[in-house]
Order: C-alpha cells, then sequence, then structure tokens
C-alpha cells in the first residue's frame, strides 16, 4: 500500500471561510488510494453555492464539509443534487419550531463524500447537534474522523448567548472525540473569531 496525501482546500474570498484541520499524514487507507482531498466552504446558502460545491466534489473527489447551507429539515434533501452521499444538520429547527420564520435562514452543516470512499464511510449517528456533524472513515491502520462545526458569529448585544453557544459546540466535539480516542481527527468548519483580540470570546482558541 501506498502512504496517500492528504490535501486541504478552503473556500476562500468568495465564501469567506476559515478551515481548521487537525491530523496525521502517515495513515494507510484499506483501499488503495494515494491522494485524498479535504475541503470546506461556507456556502452562504446551498441555493447560491450549491453548484460550486459539486464541482469540487466532481473534480476533486474526497470529503468536502459545508457551514451554513441555509436548509431547513424539510429541505436537507435538496442536497441529493450533490450527487454523492452525505449526512447533515440544519441550524434552523429553532428558528421554525414556532412555525413562523423571522428573518433570513441561517447556520447549517453538512458532510459530502465521493463515491469511492463509500465503503469506507459511515456516518455518526449517536450525536446530535446542530452546530456539528460527523463521520467516520475506516483505514487499515488508523481510522479518522472528519467533524464539521459551524460557530456562532459573535454579536456584542447578545454576548452571554453566542459564548453559551459556543461553548456547548466545543463541548460536542469534546464528548465526540473522546468516544473516538484511537482515532485521528479532522476538524474542518468556520470558527467565526478572529484569533487575535483580547476578548473572552476569541481568547476560547488561544
Amino acid at each position: 500500500s501506498k502512504e496517500p496525501r492528504l490535501q486541504s482546500r478552503i473556500g476562500h474570498n468568495r465564501f469567506h471561510s476559515f478551515f481548521l484541520v487537525l491530523y496525521c499524514l502517515s495513515f494507510i487507507f484499506a483501499a488503495s488510494l494515494t491522494n485524498v482531498t479535504v475541503g470546506s466552504h461556507n456556502l452562504h446558502s446551498f441555493k447560491k453555492s450549491g453548484a460550486y460545491h459539486k464541482a469540487c466534489l466532481q473534480s476533486y473527489g474526497g470529503v468536502w464539509m459545508a457551514q451554513e447551507h441555509w436548509l431547513s429539515d424539510k429541505q436537507l434533501p435538496q442536497l441529493q443534487q450533490l450527487g454523492t452521499q452525505f449526512v447533515a444538520r440544519s441550524g434552523m429547527e429553532d428558528a421554525v419550531s414556532s412555525g413562523i420564520l423571522s428573518g433570513r435562514p441561517f447556520g447549517g452543516v453538512s458532510i459530502s463524500w465521493s463515491s469511492d470512499l463509500d465503503h469506507a464511510i459511515t456516518p455518526l449517528s449517536n450525536f446530535s447537534h446542530k452546530r456539528v456533524v460527523g463521520i467516520e472513515m475506516k483505514t487499515t491502520e488508523k481510522d479518522i474522523l472528519f467533524l464539521c462545526v459551524y460557530m456562532p458569529f459573535y454579536n456584542v448585544n447578545n454576548r452571554s448567548q453566542c459564548m453559551t453557544e459556543t461553548l456547548d459546540a466545543i463541548a460536542m466535539l469534546e464528548i465526540i472525540i473522546n468516544h473516538h480516542p484511537n482515532h485521528l481527527v479532522i476538524i474542518g468548519g468556520d470558527i467565526n473569531s478572529e484569533l487575535k483580540d483580547n476578548s473572552p470570546f476569541d481568547l476560547i482558541w488561544t
């Protein structure tokens, strides 16, 4: 078997996304794969950027994470337009719970992967969080955990809620990782933090 090279691709400029990756390259896939692309996009709505996301999947293959698809639970089947398997969560449960959607839609996370990886990937089904979604990839040497996260945008007028939701999402990441202690971990997503300010919100990541 050959040692694969993990390539990361980041949606930037047009998507203004931030991609956090934690990984180790010394692993060998069960299949004879030598290159696996891992990418992340902030879509700013699937309607707007779904075609570009699909083009990346078709051009590069691999595993692609997305944030802010802006789809409700009932609309998640629209991701079938990608032509691949996927796992997704809507971020709109609270907003539509009253039956009336106020303001623009928001949030949502998903992970899609090319068909050549179907045999090796299993969506995580024992965890549920509107800001976190994950899959597990089986390999011969080390199993891999892919986690996609969308952190809340810091609102100075609603600081307490932003902090609570951020810590809640981090806690979910920690729970999932702790349940998979022998896995390599790849985290992709929109962190919504500058990592340069001195506010308590930004200091979470330092």
